[in-house]
């Protein structure tokens, strides 16, 4: 059987939508239970922390909207509609800011440091490929989260990045959309970019001592 083009649009947004709310799902049993994904051996960073009071606050309002339109709405199958879909989205939005946030932080290991962003992106920066780290403030005028100017690759939250990677080489890291870039720096947002900083040394210096 043949698949028209149009008909691969549609079922590519169809599996995209399907995978989307698979990882809201696990990010909410994840979160509700306060099981992070963080292998073994693999020591977590977090970067939702500085923002985390916005967002549930919104998540407030949000519980509070539903109630509203509950308590307005006359009874009947309208109302029962209105709730069920008040509901999951509240379900939704837990989902999103559990998963995307407390359970899935970055990770330093001794072999990589896992950089990690919303409820997928995930960059791998393998340890020797690391040639310097340090803190360093930067506030980034646009608001996407995943941003690639030049060869630096921005991982940006509340507004900025926190830590700077200098790297050996370049690495090729997926951007949205399918596109792919060679950087050669990256910067992201960390809640504790000290902590994570001295830790990524110090796999820096166990590795350069074998």
């Amino acid at each position: 059987m043949t698949i028209l083009p149009s008909q691969a649009v549609v079922l590519t947004a169809v599996l995209a939508g399907v995978r989307l709310e698979g990882r809201i799902w696990r990010g909410l049993v994840r979160g509700v239970l306060r099981r992070p994904d963080v292998p073994e051996r693999s020591v977590p960073f977090t970067h939702h922390r500085t923002l985390a009071p916005v967002r549930w606050i919104g998540m407030g309002v949000l519980v509070l909207e539903v109630g509203v339109v509950h308590l307005l709405m006359p009874s009947g199958p309208v109302r029962l509609v209105l709730l069920a879909l008040g509901v999951y989205s509240l379900i939704w939005v837990l989902g999103y800011l559990l998963g995307s946030g407390p359970v899935r932080p970055h990770l330093v290991s001794r072999t990589a440091v896992v950089i990690r962003n919303g409820l997928s992106t995930e960059v791998s920066v393998p340890a020797d490929l690391i040639e310097s780290v340090h803190v360093d403030r930067q506030s980034r005028p646009r608001m996407a989260s995943l941003q690639c100017q030049d060869d630096v690759l921005h991982v940006v939250d509340n507004g900025g990045t926190a830590l700077h990677l200098a790297l050996t080489k370049p690495l090729c890291v997926v951007l949205p959309r399918g596109r792919t870039a060679q950087v050669t720096d990256i910067r992201i947002w960390v809640d504790e970019p000290r902590e994570m900083a001295d830790a990524i040394r110090r796999v820096s210096m166990s590795g350069a001592a074998k």
